[in-house]
């Protein structure tokens, strides 16, 4: 669309508690632009029972029903409860804020055994705690419909994480290709999520920002739960995209990831496009260690390039035979170098799409910090 936002306060809301009691809500984007409009409390109740309405309606057009923010009382949770029962055509349900809790999220996993066609499920904001991660898991089990799961900022723990992670690792028929577990102190369950990035082969993009995988895991050892984590990033076959920023990783953690890439570096010489690390932004990364991630990952997003376009990459080796990480002085065949180098680290935030940088020559690599 446009891209216009109309908006019933003076300014945008800035604070978490300002977004979450005043969140933007908004038509089916693919249909009409995604024209944005705040609403009132009287207005939120209008539209949920609107929409609750077409829901139970099976309206073959209502394809992504919409509730931010609108609170579920009993009665309106009941009327999910049944209209999700009868429904047929629903793709994409988004929950965020409406105070589901663990009660909530039984009456969403029991319409998931059963929806034949709900593809998108938000469950952002709706205080699940870990027995709502249980109750998600074992759906998980069984589910052979759902492509993309949002349960961020629910507080499940490691207990909810381990349960979502074993369930996608045991069903081997699952569809789900993304999934954000972001902000939910997660803190011990990094072997969990090691295992899944080794043998998920269906899942695209995990989105495991704002967690706590890089803090010890006692007050007595500077083990972290993030060092298996580490080793398992380079040796995922399927995923394209993970965000781990904002998990306070250390720099022993990064140098097992610096040497897992360099273990394996003829790996990612097959690879015709660099897979998606968000690393770098809330963790201590060591700035000699960021070009050679910079190397194989790209660090914020892929280039808009077209898909014939894309350079192929060569396997970087040394004389001798032995591998040695790749320059940080740019791309042999003219793709963008790799942003951030020895002297100075990668910028925070947003930053300009970069590709995948091959070796010139061989050398020695800088020694990891």
């Amino acid at each position: 669309g446009d891209g216009r936002v109309e908006l019933r306060r003076g300014r945008v809301p800035v604070t978490l508690r300002e977004r979450r009691e005043h969140l933007l809500v908004t038509a089916d984007p693919e249909r009409d632009g995604a024209l944005y409009q705040r609403l009132t409390p009287s207005e939120r109740e209008s539209r949920c029972a609107e929409t609750l309405s077409k829901v139970e309606q099976n309206d073959p057009e209502f394809l992504s029903a919409k509730l931010f923010n609108c609170r579920l009382h009993p009665s309106a949770a009941a009327r999910l409860q049944q209209g999700l029962s009868q429904n047929t055509h629903l793709l994409k349900l988004f929950l965020t804020g409406t105070g589901l809790g663990p009660a909530g999220c039984v009456i969403v996993a029991q319409a998931l055994q059963t929806h034949p066609s709900l593809t998108k499920l938000d469950l952002q904001c709706n205080r699940l705690g870990a027995e709502g991660g249980k109750v998600l898991g074992e759906v998980l089990l069984s589910n052979t419909i759902l492509v993309d799961l949002n349960v961020a900022g629910n507080s499940i723990g490691d207990k909810g994480c381990e349960a979502i992670c074993n369930a996608l690792i045991l069903n081997r028929k699952s569809r789900l290709s993304v999934l954000n577990i972001g902000n939910n102190g997660i803190w011990l369950a990094g072997s969990h999520l090691a295992k899944l990035l080794r043998s998920t082969r269906t899942l695209r993009e995990l989105f495991c920002w704002r967690n706590c995988l890089g803090n010890p895991i006692s007050a007595s050892s500077r083990e972290t739960s993030f060092t298996a984590v580490a080793a398992a990033i380079p040796l995922a076959p399927a995923l394209s995209l993970m965000d781990f920023t904002y998990n306070n990783v250390q720099p022993s953690d990064a140098k097992v990831l610096v040497d897992t890439i360099l273990a394996n570096l003829e790996k990612f010489a097959e690879q015709p496009v660099p897979k998606v690390l968000r690393i770098v932004d809330g963790n201590s990364i060591p700035a000699a260690m960021i070009p050679c991630i910079a190397s194989v990952f790209a660090l914020y997003r892929l280039p808009l390039l077209d898909p014939s376009d894309v350079p192929g990459k060569k396997a970087p080796t040394m004389e001798g035979g032995s591998s040695s990480p790749p320059s940080a002085e740019g791309a042999a065949d003219g793709s963008a170098p790799p942003r951030g180098s020895a002297d100075q680290p990668t910028a925070a935030g947003e930053a300009e799409a970069q590709s995948t940088a091959s070796v010139e020559g061989g050398g020695e690599p800088p020694p990891p910090q």
